[in-house]
């Protein structure tokens, strides 16, 4: 966490992308886990089973499925054993696809890995979980856009994603946390704080509202049918596969 926690200004903070427990520590004052005593908002929660489940029903030839995931900080190998952990729970033995995981550290290291899978004929699924803080050879870090760019102009396997911003970007499918009820959840914990509340009093929230988001355009891309049921389902349908720009 960084130097604000305990500090004299109250901390809120929205979509956190690693396991709560990776930011909780004991504060001398409370009896509970918390980052600090002037940090509360609300966390992100990633939908592996739902998400699964939605591309299973989309794609139920699949048998292989390749994740590779950036190990660049300790927290993002945090999450891809807590999905590991949640696939092997919830699945073990039923039949589901087997998933597989590679790490990558470096742009060059995660390009080679996505060409090599998209064109392995046993690979029927390619995802690339949080592809940050890559290295390029120039050793500066890529940013999110530029992976990405290069990602779905290179890759022609379907992938899946756990956020909303990632199946706008071309993903094909995310039951993810809503984002904009996530920014209510703030907003009320915004008043509280103003209206006189310590942070420390107010709990860290997980997300209150959360569904299926689908990319009609990727979809067609890659000559994939959604089914009617799958599409009906969904919170949101996604047309274009254009860059998230932040407003």
């Amino acid at each position: 966490m960084p130097p604000l926690v305990d500090s004299a200004y109250p901390v809120i903070f929205g979509g956190v992308h690693a396991p709560l427990s990776y930011y909780r520590r004991k504060t001398s004052d409370r009896k509970g886990l918390f980052p600090g005593k002037n940090v509360t908002g609300v966390v992100s929660a990633f939908n592996y089973v739902k998400t699964l489940e939605a591309l299973h029903i989309m794609l139920p030839e699949v048998h292989r499925i390749v994740v590779v995931h950036s190990g660049v900080w300790s927290w993002l190998d945090a999450i891809a054993r807590d999905f590991l952990l949640k696939i092997r729970t919830n699945y073990r033995g039923s039949g589901f696809p087997d998933i597989r995981f590679e790490r990558v550290t470096t742009l060059g290291e995660f390009q080679q890995a996505i060409s090599r899978l998209d064109a392995d004929p046993e690979v029927d699924v390619l995802s690339a979980m949080l592809p940050v803080g890559l290295r390029r050879e120039d050793g500066w870090t890529a940013s999110r856009q530029q992976v990405l760019d290069w990602l779905f102009a290179h890759q022609n396997k379907p992938g899946f994603t756990f956020s909303v911003s990632g199946v706008r970007r071309g993903f094909l499918v995310s039951a993810a946390a809503d984002p904009e009820s996530i920014g209510r959840q703030l907003g009320r914990q915004l008043i509280r704080i103003f209206a006189g509340e310590l942070p420390a009093e107010i709990p860290i929230e997980r997300p209150a509202e959360s569904g299926l988001y689908l990319n009609q355009a990727r979809a067609s891309q890659l000559g994939i049918q959604i089914p009617v049921d799958i599409f009906e389902a969904a919170r949101q349908v996604y047309t274009t596969m254009a860059p998230v720009t932040v407003q």
